[in-house]
């Protein structure tokens, strides 16, 4: 590789660091330190929070190697989750300096042994500078076995399915104008989901949704922004180190947004300082008092126990509100000109997956041999997979759901005609029931018309439904679908190859 491709002064990196504890000081020193050794010789910004009370608490001589940056918190700051808006410091900052042509946002915590990472990056971008460019396929941490995901964009962008969780942060690059127009990130998830949030605000558009899982927090869902142009999805093939500073398992996520989900509509209690920072309007309000109490939310009755003695309500009537979907809008500045093609065929379960790729998402209801988790049972027959469905117990039907995407998301299926599926039954004639279902903002759930299927060939056989049969149900929404679900009775034997939509 020629010297211009790595001594570029087009694009600056912004890393951001926040933190008291000794553990998360350790990772962040040990994954800057490799940071700095990737081969793009850019300016690499490293902001730091500190309060005012207390210096950096990074070393001098790794501070050294960054256009680095201390941003003073007040204590009307802190309690708050700060990344998102220490990354709209860092790009602001940066522009005022020069002229960049593309951004890329690292987390303190991660590093690659390629170093060619960052470069990497970029080369994706100059191809189409409308892309947003997620900087990794894998991620894992040594120390925690829980900490292993996919990335977003290897998903869509890679043709690679692995049996693990998705994440849709760590790292992005993407153009400087797609992210002034953008307005940078969204600052408002006080208690992280940010990133998930920075997918549907710049990725999510009528004809694909990559991320909708948090859309179920009403206070979640009222935060997104209508942007005036969504970005393309793309993803480096890199591999990434986290560094540990505590168990991922004990986070305790779901928890802290049922809670936050109690709470009055944020823009009561939180807003923007006069530094860029999140602040709280009063200090000293409850919603503070509650987040401060983080460690205590460890499962719903400790929440609602939690909000009691606060004097929250553990209980609160959801307003009506939906997340409007845009039509995909091209940005100016895109290489491709083309609108993204609409859902093309989606195969659910096939023949070609290897052991330990079923898709996340999908699983059983009284189905002999299932999985611990209550995964659909697969077997292996002459180097090829199969579901195998049989009930259990005394139980009068099984239940088996097949999700439509991994990610948990739903698809359009309105361009495509017919579901597919290839079936065996033991006794040679079986009948079983389909059901689509649907998924609204809001996590509202709908199921389509029940089809039921007669299956009366001994020999394996290849059954067609068309999709406009499941449409009589008027709730139901084609275009939204997240899971197909197979109903059989207890006594009901079968043996599945293949399940996909044409």
């Amino acid at each position: 590789m020629n010297a211009p491709d790595r001594i570029v002064d087009d694009t600056a990196i912004i890393t951001v660091f926040f933190g008291d504890d000794e553990l998360r000081l350790a990772a962040a020193e040990q994954a800057l330190l490799e940071q700095s050794k990737q081969d793009l010789q850019a300016d690499h910004f490293l902001l730091e929070l500190v309060d005012s009370q207390t210096q950096s608490r990074l070393q001098t001589s790794l501070r050294d190697r960054f256009h680095y940056i201390a941003v003073e918190e007040q204590d009307r700051n802190q309690g708050l989750f700060q990344k998102e808006a220490l990354y709209n410091l860092g790009w602001k900052r940066a522009l005022a300096t020069k002229r960049y042509r593309f951004f890329i946002f690292t987390d303190a915590d991660v590093y690659s042994a390629d170093p060619a990472w960052f470069r990497k990056i970029r080369r994706r971008l100059l191809d189409d500078p409308s892309r947003l460019v997620q900087g990794f396929r894998l991620v894992w941490d040594e120390r925690d076995p829980d900490f292993i995901f996919q990335s977003l964009g290897s998903l869509h962008t890679q043709d690679v399915s692995r049996d693990l969780n998705i994440n849709p942060g760590l790292c992005w690059g993407l153009d400087a104008r797609t992210l002034v127009r953008g307005g940078g990130f969204n600052p408002f998830c006080i208690e992280g989901g940010g990133d998930c949030l920075f997918v549907a605000e710049y990725l999510n558009h009528r004809e694909m949704a990559y991320e909708l899982g948090l859309l179920q927090w009403e206070w979640y869902a009222r935060l997104i922004r209508d942007l005036p142009y969504q970005a393309r999805l793309d993803a480096v093939e890199v591999d990434l180190l986290h560094c540990f500073h505590g168990k991922f398992s004990e986070r305790r996520a779901y928890e802290t947004f049922q809670a936050l989900s109690r709470l009055a509509p944020l823009e009561t209690f939180v807003k923007i300082d006069e530094t860029g920072l999140l602040a709280w309007k009063d200090p000293n309000c409850t919603e503070r008092r509650l987040l401060r109490r983080r460690p205590e939310l460890v499962d719903e009755e400790a929440v609602e126990r939690v909000l009691a003695s606060l004097g929250l309500p553990v209980a609160r009537k959801a307003e009506e509100f939906s997340v409007r979907m845009a039509p995909f809008r091209i940005a100016p500045w895109a290489t491709d000109k083309t609108a993204p093609s609409r859902q093309g065929p989606l195969s659910l379960f096939d023949a070609g997956w290897e052991y330990g790729e079923f898709k996340k998402g999908s699983w059983s209801d009284n189905v002999l041999h299932a999985g611990p988790n209550r995964e659909l049972p697969v077997e292996f027959r002459s180097g090829s997979p199969r579901l195998t469905l049989r009930g259990k117990g005394e139980t009068d039907h099984w239940n088996a759901v097949l999700a439509v995407r991994p990610n948990w998301t739903w698809a359009d299926l309105s361009c495509l005609r017919a579901l597919q599926m290839t079936v065996t039954t033991a006794s040679g004639k079986e009948t079983i029931r389909l059901c689509l279902h649907s998924i609204e903002p809001g996590e509202r759930e709908y199921v389509s018309s029940e089809v039921v299927l007669a299956l009366d060939d001994p020999e394996s056989v290849t059954k067609t439904i068309p999709l406009e049969r499941f449409e009589e149900e008027s709730s139901f929404n084609l275009k939204r679908v997240r899971k197909v679900s197979i109903r059989g009775n207890r006594s009901c034997h079968l043996e599945i190859t293949d399940v996909r939509v044409i």
